[in-house]
């Protein structure tokens, strides 16, 4: 049976691999099609803070199973 943190920090490390890709992709996106309004920005703002909320759930900083 797999360990509820190794689940929870492996879990966080994929949500944080897409959270890089999809970041990166809407910067070359940006730069091709508007580049002169940094729209991506938007995009990390938004979803920073649901990665930093499941940061501190894999850290069992919040949450239920600390």
């Amino acid at each position: 049976m797999t360990d509820p943190r190794a689940l929870r920090l492996r879990q966080f490390r994929l949500h944080a691999l897409v959270f890089t890709g999809v970041l990166f992709l809407a910067i070359a996106v940006n730069a091709l099609a508007s580049p002169g309004y940094p729209w991506w920005m938007w995009l990390g703002t938004v979803w920073a803070a649901p990665l930093a909320l499941h940061w501190a759930y894999a850290h069992g900083i919040v949450g239920r199973g600390r």
